[in-house]
């Protein structure tokens, strides 16, 4: 196990906990979304375990787009978060998922958001972005600064 797979178990792992935890004490919706939220990490982070221990190209390819499901679901639910932690308008919230669920299709039925990797540091295989992996990576970061905004 390389350090880069031994941070997705960890990251797993301990999500995993506060996920569940944040579930089951739910008193409001934010702490449902909250949970959520860290379930989506987990996978993430479950991802990035297997990423990190396999050996051959296809493997790496499938455990990249499981942790893109992850990955993609973070800053629409960290907004939706904010946005039912603050108490703000929820009429973006339907495109928001909207997107989600464009951008997870794209990740799990075509090869236009991972298709090629690399085997780098001699240890697992990274991807190589393409146009609408870069794409994500704009929405993803213009979400996450209105979230904080």
């Amino acid at each position: 196990m390389n350090i880069f797979s031994f941070t997705g178990l960890l990251m797993s792992v301990s999500c995993v906990a506060l996920g569940v935890f944040s579930i089951i004490r739910a008193e409001k919706k934010a702490h449902y979304l909250c949970g959520i939220f860290f379930l989506a990490v987990s996978l993430w982070g479950l991802g990035v375990y297997y990423i990190g221990i396999s050996k051959d190209v296809s493997e790496s390819v499938f455990w990249w787009k499981v942790a893109y499901i992850g990955v993609i679901l973070i800053p629409f639910l960290f907004t939706h978060f904010v946005i039912e932690f603050l108490g703000l308008k929820k009429a973006i919230i339907l495109p928001l998922y909207g997107l989600a669920i464009f951008f997870l299709y794209v990740n799990l039925l075509t090869n236009l958001f991972i298709d090629k990797l690399r085997f780098v540091f001699g240890q697992f295989y990274y991807l190589t972005p393409s146009f609408l992996y870069n794409a994500f990576v704009v929405v993803f970061i213009l979400l996450i600064i209105y979230s904080h905004a």
